[in-house]
């Protein structure tokens, strides 16, 4: 009897990855509903994550990922033996939503982890924490550098970004100013409609990156920017 098997891989996790942008999105909208919300970023991924636990449950099936396998503050996990110890497995994504196949032909296809970093966005807090640099110098980069490796051995992840005050295209135009000033990663700039804003308080863009350190060496990172000044 021929051993039973998944969709391919490409296709099982590009579903994947559908549905969990759909699932993070619609936890944003519930965010941004929240009144009283705090300022830190730790205590807004708290609120983030019950509301996407909340926005899966009311989802039917066909519009969920597979399993609610939302993980906070996870340590990458190594893909061979030679990867223990080194530096980027002690590395913590802020979420890992992880993809369980099992029906894989192969130990790295068991487990994929769709890896989420979040920052907040706005002016700085102080002249020594610059909220739209960090976005893109611990935010965006750690999804380039051998240093964190976040994404790795999957074409995609995702940036979240808390807008807690400024107007959004002013934060865009900062945060690509610090985009071009990495050139060396080679991170293209990011753009967004300003009417995605003004209609649903939330928007999505992708960029797409060459990594030269490790595989995949062509990734999508998805950015999905929610508007909490009012909150």
């Amino acid at each position: 009897m021929s051993k039973l098997q998944r969709p391919k891989d490409s296709n099982l996790w590009k579903r994947h990855v559908e549905c969990v942008l759909r699932v993070i999105s619609g936890a944003l909208i519930r965010l941004h509903k929240r009144c009283d919300l705090p300022d830190r970023e730790e205590d807004l991924d708290r609120f983030l994550y019950l509301d996407a636990k909340i926005e899966y449950s009311n989802l039917s099936s066909d519009k969920r990922p597979s399993g609610f396998n939302l993980i906070q503050k996870s340590e990458n996990t190594p893909s061979k033996e030679s990867d223990i110890g080194e530096e980027w497995t002690f590395k913590r994504p802020d979420f890992k939503w992880r993809l369980c196949n099992d029906l894989a032909n192969t130990t790295d296809e068991l487990t994929m982890d769709f890896d989420i970093e979040s920052k907040r966005l706005g002016k700085p807090t102080s002249p020594n924490w610059i909220l739209n640099r960090e976005y893109v110098e611990n935010g965006i980069s750690r999804f380039i550098l051998s240093t964190h490796k976040y994404g790795n051995g999957v074409d995609s992840g995702l940036m979240i970004g808390y807008i807690q005050t400024m107007i959004p295209m002013d934060i865009l135009k900062e945060v690509n100013q610090y985009i071009t000033e990495q050139s060396k990663n080679n991170m293209p700039s990011i753009s967004f409609r300003e009417e995605y804003f003004e209609k649903n308080k939330i928007a999505q863009t992708s960029q797409f990156i060459k990594r030269r350190c490790f595989p995949p060496p062509c990734f999508t990172l998805y950015h999905l920017w929610i508007d909490l000044r009012s909150n």
